[in-house]
């Protein structure tokens, strides 16, 4: 029982999920534990498929609930912060979305999205202030629990000795990965290509050539939208820049007839940006 319960230590260390209510400190430290996972694997996009940290992301992501962020965050963030923790965590199962989908491309393009990165280090900066002690001395000599979860009885020593178990379920995970990869990489359906399109009938405008001209969104998803332009010379392969949600959304044509075209973003939206211009569209706003 012992050598079964070291492992399930380890194992939760490295994950660092919870089934309760998360305190700040394990808050932040999944928030962190994303973000830095996300950026090593962009680092390495070759061995994005089969890298630990892209099974520390998906636990990261599963044990961060707006339950739990509210839980142990509170009162100590206001709703435009908590607002802008979700976005990121949005974009965040994007990203994990895309490489379920083998889309490697995706992935990269849109952690890179200038967007998304502003928002990850708007993020960054709250956390700091959220401190979180590990590891404190008690008044009776004693060593406090941890926010990794890990008790007095388990040491460093106790796990050291546990260690060839270790190794044997470490084997037949890494065989499970093994014979899992292949199949995943046999998926030829992207999340692009099965994702949800929106009605939205907005107003934009738009560039194409240096000129600026006017249009109008018939669709979009998070990747793509349906523009009804006044430029029927655009062909597959031209540039236009949308202005949308207070900035310039650059579009690639994928189609294009007489009064309609099709645009793919350089930088997919997020699926709460999709909420929000579909609301300034049922109250007649700008995009």
């Amino acid at each position: 029982m012992s050598r079964i319960k070291a492992v399930l230590v380890v194992i939760s260390c490295l994950s660092g999920t919870s089934a309760i209510s998360m305190p700040a400190c394990d808050v932040v430290a999944a928030l962190q534990r994303i973000h830095f996972a996300q950026e090593r694997l962009v680092e390495a996009p070759q061995r994005m498929l089969a890298s630990r940290d892209r099974v520390v992301l998906r636990q990261g992501l599963k044990s961060l609930s707006p339950a739990n962020i509210s839980y142990g965050l509170g009162s100590q963030i206001n709703a435009e912060q908590r607002n802008l923790i979700f976005q990121v965590l949005d974009g965040s199962q994007m990203f994990l979305g895309a490489l379920d989908d083998n889309n490697i491309q995706l992935a990269l393009d849109i952690r890179k999205n200038p967007t998304n990165q502003r928002r990850a280090e708007r993020v960054l900066d709250i956390l700091p202030k959220f401190e979180c002690h590990t590891g404190v001395q008690g008044e009776n000599g004693g060593t406090s629990r941890s926010a990794s979860g890990l008790t007095d009885g388990f040491t460093g020593e106790a796990i050291a000795k546990q260690l060839p178990w270790l190794g044997l379920v470490l084997a037949i995970v890494s065989g499970v990965l093994w014979l899992a990869i292949p199949r995943i990489r046999k998926k030829m359906v992207t999340r692009k290509q099965r994702a949800r399109r929106f009605p939205l009938n907005q107003s934009v405008k738009y560039i194409y050539k240096q000129d600026i001209y006017g249009g109008k969104v018939v669709d979009i998803s998070c990747y793509g939208l349906k523009l009804q332009h006044n430029t029927s010379s655009a062909s597959v392969g031209d540039i236009i820049d949308i202005w949308m949600l207070g900035d310039w959304q650059k579009g690639t044509v994928t189609w294009s007839n007489d009064v309609y075209c099709g645009l793919q973003f350089k930088f997919p939206l997020l699926v709460s940006d999709i909420r929000t211009l579909r609301m300034y569209s049922k109250n007649g706003k700008a995009a």
